[in-house]
């Protein structure tokens, strides 16, 4: 059982044995949103979905990038195919130097969240792409 970060070779196993697991790429540049996507289209880690911080979010304010709420936040990961018994995992083509892995997964309400495994590193983008 995983409770916070997870190594490459531990990901790699848990999709080698066709575990319930997501994965979400959550790379974000606060400098350039758009780029985010195009890194995803460029290389991801197989199977993973991107995560859009801007499209998962409240979008009843005009200020940016605000938490979406709970009804807004399955909606869309339901959409990108998450069930609730799923091991989420999200990783950021930046590692430390950004914070969108950590946003994605704390947008998750707290009421029925299983887990949510952070800090798969951007070493993965060479090893899995």
């Amino acid at each position: 059982m995983y409770t916070t970060l997870i190594s490459v070779r531990q990901l790699m196993d848990l999709q080698a044995a066709k575990a319930r697991v997501m994965v979400f790429d959550c790379s974000f540049n606060l400098m350039d949103p758009a780029s985010g996507e195009k890194e995803y289209l460029q290389a991801h880690i197989p199977g993973a979905v991107f995560f859009d911080i801007d499209a998962i979010a409240d979008h009843g304010t005009t200020l940016p990038h605000m938490l979406p709420t709970d009804a807004e936040f399955a909606a869309a990961v339901g959409a990108l195919g998450i069930g609730s018994g799923d091991r989420v995992v999200v990783y950021d083509v930046r590692g430390v130097i950004s914070a969108s892995a950590s946003r994605a997964s704390g947008t998750a309400p707290e009421p029925g969240r299983k887990s949510s495994d952070t800090g798969v590193t951007p070493c993965m983008r060479s090893h899995m792409s």
